[in-house]
């Protein structure tokens, strides 16, 4: 059964504000994993502490390819540290541009990654937005440049960007059996915006997202908005509400 968790970079202001209080009430409400966007000013030792302090697990966190070039060993430990499973490479670095070439090259650098990530224990994967969906200049697409192949880094698919971006995410996740470890879970408004919102109050159709997702192996579902506005920690208990009382035998209760 998957694991029900919360990316912290939906709390970013929280967080930044008071690191403790944010990660009790994260507690509080029921999630046992969460993801990490930066450490709220602790480092990996303090950070471990206060998520055991709190019953919470990090799976995974978010970490820049232009962080990773400069203290890889740094990444590497302090991932260690934390005792996540995975480091998540959240968008391309600002290098990688418009053309086939510069996906190719960004492609080899992430693979590059993957066997030293390995090497430490962590396995790396790369998390998409809408852009990866979009043809480039010779009509290829970045996604597929990056996942057609066996790769020894996984997709964390990001199912509001991949349906932004005009790609049902339940078809497109079917294709990766036991590479796609974790997705992002957050809504799609109806309005003309189509604008991000908390999952449960869009227009994703999520037993059948959840249904795929779980024959393909998914472990982790993680919880985020990314402009969640004043009303953040609402929106996550909302969301923690939504997924356990609508799917109740579908998500694992244990740490």
């Amino acid at each position: 059964m998957p694991y029900l968790g919360l990316q912290l970079y939906t709390i970013r202001e929280a967080c930044n504000k008071d690191i403790e209080a944010a990660i009790q009430a994260v507690a509080a409400i029921g999630y046992r994993y969460v993801e990490l966007a930066g450490f709220g000013g602790l480092d990996a030792k303090e950070m471990r502490r206060l998520l055991e302090r709190t019953g919470l697990k990090a799976i995974s966190a978010h970490v820049p390819m232009e962080a990773i070039r400069r203290d890889f060993p740094g990444t590497a430990r302090d991932l260690r540290e934390l005792g996540c499973h995975y480091v998540t490479v959240p968008s391309p670095p600002a290098n990688v541009g418009d053309e086939a070439g510069d996906w190719r090259f960004f492609r080899e650098e992430l693979r590059f990654y993957a066997d030293q990530f390995a090497h430490a224990g962590l396995t790396l994967a790369y998390h998409n937005h809408g852009r990866e969906f979009e043809p480039l200049r010779d009509g290829q697409r970045p996604i597929d440049l990056l996942f057609d192949q066996v790769e020894p880094y996984e997709l964390q698919l990001d199912v509001y960007w991949a349906q932004y971006a005009g790609v049902d995410p339940a078809n497109y996740l079917a294709k990766f059996p036991g590479k796609c470890s974790m997705i992002h879970v957050k809504d799609l408004a109806p309005s003309p915006d189509r604008r991000d919102t908390i999952v449960g109050s869009g227009i994703l159709n999520w037993p059948h997202i959840l249904s795929v997702a779980g024959e393909r192996g998914v472990k982790y579902f993680i919880v985020e908005v990314d402009n969640p506005g004043d009303g953040a920690m609402e929106l996550i208990a909302q969301g923690y509400g939504y997924l356990r009382q609508s799917f109740p035998a579908f998500f694992a209760d244990e740490c």
